[in-house]
């Protein structure tokens, strides 16, 4: 986890030292502190705070920023505000390639999910975190044809992160994954599916996952063996996290 204001601390006592690192140096630490700030705070907001810091930090931080899309916190009123802000500046949407969807209820990410079709043809990854409460995919609260909103949405997201989420059935959760048809890199954090028995014909198509880390998610693991999405797998990373409070997830860079 990464706080900003511990950051521009210690850029302002190595500015005072006049220490001088090359520029593309500095590019990979703002690439890392974009990778890994807080899952609980707007990172578009802090990195452009962060590019007030240096002129030589402005330029990688304010592409970083652009590339972000927080949707943290919010109601279904504030969902419709951004996304009106959004079609504003319609041009932000090809700078965007991570979405990270953070909420106590899935209820709105469906709402997103609609307005967003074709428009983001740069996405690379899509997280859902239930904020540190296990969230319910509860049906009901989506529209009945919310897997064909979310692939036509996010038709082009390769990597997947889902954290403190809880699916009613192996099928639901296994139309979420067919509905990312690029997918490739998976991680889960304390994901469990209620209903984990197999359904036959449930992947109408096979995905082709090659990296999958789970976190404190072990009905996934049952469905990886239990049905062919594992044949295309090079690596498959399982942990178990002691820490209560965290989820383990953080979508690949």
């Amino acid at each position: 986890m990464i706080h900003i204001e511990q950051v521009g601390e210690q850029q302002y006592k190595l500015s005072a030292r006049s220490i001088e690192l090359p520029v593309r140096l500095w590019w990979k630490v703002i690439d890392f502190v974009a990778d890994y700030i807080s899952q609980r705070v707007d990172g578009r907001t802090q990195l452009r705070e962060l590019a007030r810091v240096s002129r030589v930090w402005y330029t990688q931080c304010r592409v970083r920023a652009e590339e972000r899309l927080d949707v943290i916190y919010r109601d279904k009123k504030d969902v419709y505000q951004l996304i009106r802000r959004l079609n504003e500046h319609p041009e932000r949407y090809n700078a965007i390639k991570r979405v990270h969807f953070m909420n106590k209820s899935i209820n709105n990410f469906g709402s997103f999910a609609v307005h967003m079709a074709g428009k983001l043809p740069q996405l690379e990854t899509l997280e859902l975190n239930f904020a540190w409460v296990l969230g319910q995919w509860e049906p009901g609260q989506l529209h009945p044809r919310v897997f064909l909103h979310m692939r036509v949405a996010f038709e082009s997201v390769t990597t997947l992160c889902l954290a403190w989420v809880s699916f009613p059935s192996v099928v639901v959760f296994g139309r979420l994954l067919c509905a990312l048809p690029r997918l490739a890199l998976l991680t889960c954090g304390r994901v469990e599916l209620k209903k984990p028995g197999v359904v036959s014909g449930l992947l109408p198509s096979p995905l082709r996952l090659a990296t999958v880390d789970l976190f404190n998610s072990y009905d996934v693991v049952d469905f990886l063996v239990q049905t062919d999405v594992g044949t295309f797998l090079r690596h498959v990373g399982c942990f178990i996290l002691i820490d209560t409070r965290g989820s383990g997830c953080r979508a690949a860079p």
